[in-house]
């Protein structure tokens, strides 16, 4: 979802009303979540719950094995 699109949204700020992130690509999320933690993400990103699957399902919190691939 588009950040401009979502009801939380502050248009005056062009921000989040939560403080929440929003990362485009793949790359952007794993960096991000590696850096901040997935609960700064927005609960509309296309990459939150592929993140949380990937943690889950590993010992490794940065066990993203497809990351160099998706960069590309």
């Amino acid at each position: 979802m588009h950040c401009s699109d979502c009801p939380r949204f502050n248009e005056e700020n062009r921000s989040c009303r939560d403080g929440k992130i929003n990362p485009q690509s793949w790359g952007q999320a794993v960096e991000a979540a590696n850096v901040l933690g997935v609960r700064s993400f927005c609960v509309f990103n296309d990459h939150r719950e592929r993140l949380l699957e990937s943690r889950m399902s590993s010992n490794s919190p940065a066990d993203c094995s497809d990351t160099k691939a998706e960069q590309a």
